[in-house]
């Protein structure tokens, strides 16, 4: 019954012993066994060479004197040969019990260390757990803080923008509505000075125009005085409808 380093080297990294780790239990395994006096399958079969070894020898040797001691020296052989094995199987059956004894004490350890270990990562893993908890926590509880902050900035900066484009708003008003009023002022005062203007140049083409309709009825009197009176008429009438036609177009501008 032999011990595979390798296996067991994989079987405890396989149960979350670190390669250090498993190097180490699988170091102190392979001491103990090598410090006790276990008698493994190499060590039997090299004895068991060397007693073959010894036997073909031995039987060499008395195959020579066989022919001098006949059948004790075979009874004699054959007994060493059997005490020999007797022997061997004994040794072999205390090595194999031996060390399935180690091999389950070597077990039983690794199992406690094995629960052992578990127990601490549980417990190391339970403490992160609270930690990032706690950490956690604090950071919503932060932000939650830094977000009110952050709301009331914003809120007091909107109600100074608000304030201050109200201000502006009812200045601007104010401008416009003095603006306006200055605009209606300055029209008034031109419209006024229009209509003067325009009253003057009436009065002045109503003179003009009276005066050059008696001026042509004088030398149309002059001219035409031989003429019917009805033809004097109807001329009168055309100057007079061209007179008011003038005024018309006139008092039509002045309107516009």
């Amino acid at each position: 019954m032999s011990f595979n380093t390798l296996e067991q080297l994989q079987c405890l990294e396989d149960k979350g012993f670190t390669p250090p780790q498993a190097e180490g239990i699988v170091g102190q395994v392979m001491e103990s066994i090598q410090n006790s006096n276990l008698v493994t399958n190499d060590v039997l079969k090299v004895e068991l060479a060397e007693l073959k070894t010894e036997l073909k020898t031995d039987t060499a040797q008395a195959e020579t004197r066989a022919t001098e001691q006949g059948t004790q020296a075979e009874t004699r052989l054959t007994e060493k040969i059997t005490q020999v094995e007797t022997r061997l199987t004994e040794k072999i059956a205390e090595g194999e019990i031996e060390l399935t004894e180690k091999i389950a004490q070597v077990e039983i350890g690794l199992t406690e260390k094995i629960a052992q270990v578990e127990i601490g990562l549980t417990e190391k893993i339970a403490q992160v757990e609270i930690g990032l908890t706690e950490k956690i926590a604090q950071v919503e509880i932060g932000l939650t803080e830094k977000i009110a902050q952050v709301e009331i900035g914003l809120t007091e900066k909107i109600a100074q923008v608000e304030t201050r484009l109200t201000e502006k708003i009812a200045e601007g008003e104010i401008e416009l509505t003095e603006k306006i009023a200055q605009v209606e002022i300055g029209l008034t005062e031109k419209i006024a000075q229009v209509e003067i203007g325009l009253t003057e140049k009436i009065a002045q083409v109503e003179t003009r125009l009276t005066e050059k309709i008696a001026e042509l009825e004088t030398k149309i009197m002059g001219v035409i005085g031989h003429f019917k009176t009805d033809m004097i008429k109807w001329m009168l009438g055309f100057q007079t409808g061209t007179a008011g036609l003038i005024l018309g177009l006139i008092y039509f501008l002045h309107s516009k």
